[in-house]
Formats: C-alpha cells, structure tokens, sequence
C-alpha cells in the first residue's frame, strides 16, 4: 500500500513540474510577442511622424515658392519647375516610408527636401534683385533718351505710361489678393501642433474613485489617450484644443454624442470626419504632455484600435492599441 501511494506522488509531482515547464514556455512566448509588437508600433509612430512632417514641410515650400510668383514669366517658369522637382522628391520620400519601409533613409530624405526648398528661394530671390537692377538700369537708358524729345511729347508718353501702370497695379493687386486666399489654407497647416507621442490605456473606476487599469474590453470605463507634443513656435500659445478619434478594428469610429464625440472638417481634403473626444491642453510653444479621458456607456468591442489626434484640423498623430 505505501509503494502504490509513493507511485502516486511520484505522477502528480512530474505532472505539476510538467504543467509549471508549460506555464514558463507561454509566459517567454507571450512576452517575445509583447515585445515585437511594441517594436512594430514604435515603428508605425515613427513612419507617421514623418510623413506629417514630409506633407508639412512640402507644402511650406511650395507656399514659399508661390510668394515669389511675379509678372516675369522665366522666374515663374523656374517656379514651376522647382515645385515639379520638390513633388518627385515628396513622392520618393512616401514610398522610401510605406513601400520600402526604410524609414532612416526617409529621415535624410526629408531633411535634403527642407534644404533643397530653402535653396530653391534663395535662387528665386537673387534672380529677382537681379532682374529688379536690370529693369532700375533700363528705366534710367529710358529716361536719358527721353529728355531729347520735345517737352510735350515727353508728357505725353509719361501719361500713357502711368495709365498703363496702373492698369496693370490693378491687374498684380487682384492677382495677390486670389493667392493669399488660395495660400491661407496652406499657412494654417504649419501652425499645427504635431505629436510624437500616443499611448491609450484602459481604465475601471474603483468605488473611491480612483482608477485601475484594466486592458479587458469588457471591464474598461475610461479609455485615456496621453500624448506628448513637439515644440511649435508659429502655433498660438495658451490652451489648444485636440479631438481624439477611436477606430474600432472594423473600421468603424468610436462615436457616442453623451460622451463628447462630435464632427470636424478635414482641412487636408476638405471632408468631414468624426471623432470619438475632445479636450485642452495648455500649450506655450514647447513640448507638453496631456491627457484626453473618453468614458463609453457600454461594453467596447476587442480587438486593435487605431488612435488619431487632431489639431487645428489636421490630423497630427496616429497609432493603435489593443484590447482583449
């Protein structure tokens, strides 16, 4: 009888060292996984950070550019030709970071377009100075010759001359008038406070109040998204709003009007987009951290999110997290 009963122990102790060499070999899986998945959203964050600041920087020199647009048509024609050369160099860049996913080389890319940009305007700049001296010179020949001519016909050309000028004033005057209307929506882009940061955790409220974090869909009360900005010097100081928009893994936008979701209008193309929250953060043109609490009525679905951060209209950060 005891030999039957140390058999016994024998099997349930090889059994429990068995299920505890289990538990061990999916704790390390579960792990790794955490591991690459936290890997490959850094990664997303990266590539998204980028882009924001390609479609920024993009449309900042094409803006410069314009700015320089004048009546003399071979500057404009080398305009166009160096906003061409900055869009092929833009598309380089897109597929550096989405077809190829080489983001490093991306990041260099980047900063030769920002430097290309600012050397295209400098080109721009001295060849206007040059061909202002060259008019300035030209009108001093003109002047020269008119002062052999008779005193009344002198008067005369002078007169068809400032009409002519001020026909044309008016024309350059109407002209300005359209561009800054077409460029306002380019210079709000750049006022954008841009994040570099996301992270949404799941909370439950406990009966004191306090939170406790929870990362099961059905027993999560408040979702939190914490984000860190970048430092803006053209973005007004003081409190900036940023909506907050939830995509479930269907596709689908959080949306709960009780809750504070609402509509914006995507300045980007012109459509309207919904967002699941929206608050302020204090922000006085340095990096700033805030936090943004959505609290859902009902029991959120699983699965991975996606986290979109607004600002001004434009989208300003991207990322996703998971919920069980």
């Amino acid at each position: 009888m005891s030999r039957k009963k140390s058999n016994s122990m024998g099997l349930l102790l090889a059994a429990l060292l068995l299920l505890l060499g289990v538990v061990a070999f999916q704790w390390y899986q579960n792990s790794q996984l955490k591991s690459e998945i936290n890997i490959q959203n850094k990664n997303i964050l990266d590539i998204e950070k980028v882009n924001i600041e390609l479609e920024q920087d993009y449309e900042t020199a094409l803006s410069n550019l314009e700015e320089l647009r004048s009546d003399n048509q071979e500057l404009n024609n080398l305009i166009d030709k160096q906003k061409s050369d900055l869009a092929q160099q833009k598309v380089k860049i897109s597929n550096l970071l989405y077809a190829k996913n080489q983001l490093g080389e991306a990041k260099l890319e980047l900063e030769s377009l920002r430097t290309q940009g600012a050397i295209y305007v400098n080109e721009i700049k001295k060849l206007r100075d040059e061909n202002n001296q060259l008019v300035i010179e030209n009108s001093g020949l003109i002047t020269q010759n008119k002062s052999l001519n008779v005193e009344k016909v002198e008067a005369n050309q002078q007169i068809e001359k400032l009409d002519s000028e001020k026909s044309e004033l008016l024309t350059i005057k109407e002209s300005i008038t359209q561009k800054n209307e077409q460029l306002s929506g380019k210079v709000d882009i750049a006022k954008a406070i841009k994040i570099n940061f996301i992270d949404v955790q799941g909370y439950k409220i406990k009966n004191n109040g306090e939170l406790s974090k929870k990362s099961r869909a059905k027993n999560i009360e408040v979702l939190r998204t914490c984000f860190k900005t970048e430092t803006n010097v053209i973005s007004d100081s003081g409190d900036q709003t940023f909506q907050i928009r939830l995509i479930t893994a269907s596709g689908e936008t959080v949306y709960l009007e009780d809750a504070g979701s609402g509509e914006i209008i995507n300045k980007m193309d012109g459509t309207s987009v919904r967002y699941t929250t929206e608050g302020m953060i204090d922000y006085q043109n340095a990096d700033t951290e805030g936090c943004i609490d959505f609290k859902p009525n009902y029991e959120l679905s699983k699965g991975k999110y996606i986290v979109q951060v607004y600002n001004q209209g434009y989208m300003v950060g991207q990322g996703d997290f998971q919920l069980k």
